[in-house]
């Protein structure tokens, strides 16, 4: 079972969700998706919060959630879901960091220095959250 939440991850539970057609799921456990429980809580909360599915019902100490996958569903998984949300992100910082490069030489080398590190850090903590 898998401890890493990628978005190939998500994508790949959203299209289980979805894929069987009714409407109201019992979600039970995790090894269901070959996740651990709490993960598989943790991601149904997100797509709740996003608007992808809708918790109806928990049943406390027990794991179990009915929920009913929404509309927005289909239409996120079809611009290309998470996978495309994180190329997208990913597409942006190499934007900036080109767009900050056209500018060193306008730019004193201790304050290049400064920017640059930033990005870093950006590009560091991304890196680490992918496996996160």
């Amino acid at each position: 079972m898998s401890n890493y939440i990628l978005p190939a991850l998500k994508d790949k539970l959203l299209y289980e969700l979805k894929d069987n057609r009714d409407r109201y799921k019992l979600v039970a456990r995790g090894k269901e998706f070959g996740l651990q429980d709490d993960l598989l809580q943790s991601l149904i909360r997100q797509f709740d919060k996003m608007g992808l599915v809708t918790i109806l019902q928990t049943f406390n100490g027990t794991g179990l959630q009915v929920i009913r996958v929404e509309v927005e569903t289909d239409e996120f998984l079809l611009r290309g879901g998470f996978t495309f949300k994180e190329e997208i992100l990913e597409k942006q910082l190499e934007k900036i960091i080109l767009e900050i490069e056209a500018y060193k030489d306008q730019l004193s080398p201790k304050v290049f220095k400064n920017i640059m590190a930033g990005i870093t850090a950006i590009g560091t903590a991304w890196a680490a959250l992918k496996i996160v």
